[in-house]
């Protein structure tokens, strides 16, 4: 994925948007350090007309391919990369016979425990959504795909792509 040229962010002032900014890095005050961009609203009345002080908080408007959450302050954003994994199935069988439907286990890196399981069908692509794309070190999460079925039938090929950065397993099964 790539860090998008810029993302909008509007300032809301107590529950309700007050101003709202697209941002780019290098333009109009906002800078970046890496992977963190900086943005300072100001001029901003502190004091409401009842005689208290306003709440400041920032929304950032979605960002595709990306999670974002919040800072405890209301004013500072995570966006956090995410990814998908497709499944394909097919099967090989004898004329007439009707294709089974199985399970497929979702895994994240090298946990022994699924993520997710999901039902697939004969030639249909189902898809695991949302999934973090690194660690928490920055490192890529590596995500594997296990059918889950009856020793009656056998599993004939294996295809584990990656295309446009998404992980594509196809399973081709049989009758054993």
């Amino acid at each position: 994925e790539t860090t998008p040229d810029s993302i909008t962010v509007t300032l809301k002032q107590d529950g309700k948007d007050y101003k709202t900014v697209t941002l780019t890095p290098g333009e109009d005050g906002c800078s970046a350090q890496g992977d963190t961009w900086t943005y300072t609203f100001y001029n901003l009345p502190d004091s409401n007309p009842e005689g208290g002080y306003h709440v400041y908080t920032v929304e950032e408007a979605p960002v595709d391919g990306y999670t974002t959450t919040y800072g405890q302050d209301g004013l500072s954003i995570v966006n956090t990369a995410k990814t998908s994994v497709f499944v394909t199935k097919n099967w090989i069988l004898p004329e007439g016979m009707e294709a089974p439907v199985i399970q497929v286990a979702l895994y994240k890196g090298e946990e022994t425990t699924p993520v997710e399981t999901k039902a697939v069908s004969a030639d249909q692509t189902i898809a695991f959504t949302n999934l973090d794309k690194y660690d928490a070190n920055g490192q890529l999460i590596q995500y594997t795909v296990q059918e889950i079925m009856d020793s009656s039938y056998q599993q004939v090929g294996m295809v584990d792509s990656n295309e446009g950065g998404f992980h594509r397993f196809t399973f081709t099964n049989t009758v054993a």
